[in-house]
């Protein structure tokens, strides 16, 4: 049913990102992060989805999918916070479906794989009374290597601009590809797989700079998979 296939669905992302925010910046810690997850991060500006989301060290792939079990546990099983006698204070659980388990593991995938390439995704709600629903993607270009500076400076100032055009007074942002962009540029921000939400909590957010953003030319050549710079002409 509905009750138990998508209305935990949001709860199981949060518990997740909770958790998840948690053990991603534990990676980036100094005396950690050069064993486990630097690996990642020698890429500034992933773009093969997928392929690059689960490109990690196998101890972190491990965390990361217990993670998904743990929340699944979590919000099924409930949470006793505290106990005074016969009152018990916490959250009691809820059914999940087997389908609503695979939507969540699902959904998470291609959210990984979004935060992983040159697409611009906004998942964005009414924050008013209205009950519409508002999803805007848009696919910011890549820059053609024979481009001019020139040229390629307008047109990353146009995908710029776009970004925030959907970004839209009155809407609350759910998802955004871009705030994962900005966690590979600056790594001590943006510690959320999912969400912000926990990284606005903590005060680790960075909210997408339009002028402060890496050339969209600097990413992985999805043939040999190795970092390739395309050089601006003088």
């Amino acid at each position: 049913s509905i009750q138990n296939t998508l209305v935990p669905l949001p709860l199981l992302f949060l518990i997740y990102d909770f958790f998840y925010t948690l053990l991603h910046w534990f990676l980036h810690m100094k005396g950690v992060y050069a064993y486990v997850h630097k690996h990642h991060h020698f890429q500034k500006a992933p773009s093969r989805a997928n392929i690059d989301a689960v490109n990690v060290h196998p101890l972190e792939f491990f965390l990361g999918e217990f993670n998904h079990i743990l929340a699944l546990v979590l919000v099924v099983r409930g949470v006793t916070v505290v106990t005074i006698g016969e009152y018990t204070v916490g959250y009691r659980g809820m059914d999940v479906s087997w389908l609503g388990a695979v939507l969540f593991i699902g959904v998470g995938g291609v959210l990984a794989g979004l935060n992983h390439t040159r697409h611009d995704v906004v998942l964005s709600v009414p924050s008013s009374s209205s009950s519409s629903l508002a999803v805007a993607t848009a696919t910011s270009s890549e820059a053609d290597e024979t481009t001019s500076s020139t040229s390629s400076s307008s047109t990353n100032n146009n995908t710029s601009s776009n970004h925030h055009d959907k970004k839209s007074k009155g809407y609350l942002t759910i998802f955004d590809s871009k705030h994962h962009d900005v966690h590979h540029r600056i790594p001590q921000s943006n510690y959320g797989q999912y969400t912000v939400f926990w990284d606005r909590i903590f005060g680790t957010f960075r909210d997408y700079d339009e002028n402060d953003r890496v050339n969209p030319a600097y990413q992985l050549d999805p043939m040999t998979g190795k970092t390739v710079v395309v050089k601006k002409s003088d």
